[in-house]
């Protein structure tokens, strides 16, 4: 099985996530402010998948959405991906950053893609850098509605099917955030047969 790679990430095990099948899956970016670093910007996008939405990314000031993918979404619930804005609010202590991924709505529209479809999670600091840790948490669900709470997204009525999390050193600084000013964090792997992913 394929490994993080260990200069960019700390590992807490050696081997792939696995996820059961989920309709939506939150990935939180947490960070310590400002012992890791300050102002964490993200770039989180479909690729691979041979539609428009590759290289679609949400995350502060990533083009043409930033917040919600596609833009065209008559409700957050209908999102492919949806970002909860950008945490600079505390001047020190927790901070976090959430994105959905809404891959059953992807995979429900987007039916041209392939056996498999691809999300990459980047990450850079706009500000300063001290430790450079992150935790990267990616909790699915079935069913329920998805909901902001500040920079957090929340699943109302559905069911938890998975939760984990990885430590990760971010070293990209003091950019804005693109494909040559972040790091690669890892990417989801989902499987549209079995319905399952995997982080690598």
């Amino acid at each position: 099985m394929r490994t993080f790679k260990k200069n960019i990430y700390k590992l807490v095990n050696d081997t792939d996530i696995v996820f059961n099948p989920f309709d939506h899956m939150v990935v939180n970016f947490k960070y310590t402010k400002p012992a890791d670093g300050t102002d964490l910007d993200l770039m989180v996008y479909y690729d691979n998948t041979d539609s428009v939405y590759d290289l679609d990314a949400v995350g502060y000031n990533q083009a043409p959405n930033s917040v919600k993918v596609p833009t065209d979404a008559t409700a957050d619930a209908d999102s492919y991906l949806w970002w909860a804005n950008d945490d600079v609010s505390a001047p020190i202590g927790e901070c976090i950053e959430s994105v959905v991924i809404g891959i059953k709505n992807f995979t429900d529209n987007v039916v041209s893609t392939g056996s498999t479809v691809e999300i990459a999670l980047r990450a850079g600091w706009f500000g300063s850098i001290n430790s450079g840790d992150v935790t990267v948490e990616l909790v699915t669900y079935l069913g329920g509605t998805m909901s902001q709470v500040g920079t957090s997204i929340i699943n109302t009525g559905g069911v938890e099917v998975n939760n984990a999390s990885k430590l990760v050193n971010v070293t990209s600084c003091c950019s804005q955030v693109t494909l040559v000013h972040s790091n690669l964090l890892g990417t989801v792997i989902y499987n549209k047969t079995s319905k399952t992913a995997i982080l690598v």
